[in-house]
């Protein structure tokens, strides 16, 4: 990714890439399944900010799927969720970061 900019964690998907940054997270690459997270399923070819307006401590990019760990210690998913891989108690796929509900952070 081109530019100036702070990273907290990058991870790399299946022809994707997410940066956590610690204001606004970015992806670039191809998105069928949404992963990028950026409200659309449009691949994408320069950096585009995650919809939602969350900022994130860590990101980890899957297959057709993503991840990430808020500042604020909040579990969000998006990308594909045919087998239920987002943790959202449902098989939908979510083109937007989507909250895990019942996700604790542990700490160590």
């Amino acid at each position: 990714m081109s530019g100036s900019s702070t990273f907290a964690s990058i991870s790399a998907g299946y022809r994707y890439v997410c940066d956590s940054r610690r204001v606004a997270p970015r992806s670039v690459g191809r998105k069928p399944k949404g992963q990028l997270g950026t409200a659309n399923t449009t691949a994408v070819s320069i950096p585009t900010s995650v919809a939602g307006g969350v900022a994130f401590a860590s990101i980890s990019a899957k297959l057709n799927h993503t991840c990430g760990v808020s500042n604020s210690g909040t579990l969000y998913c998006w990308g594909d969720n045919s087998v239920g891989q987002l943790g959202d108690n449902t098989t939908t796929e979510r083109d937007i970061p989507t909250h895990v509900t019942g996700a604790r952070r542990t700490r160590r």
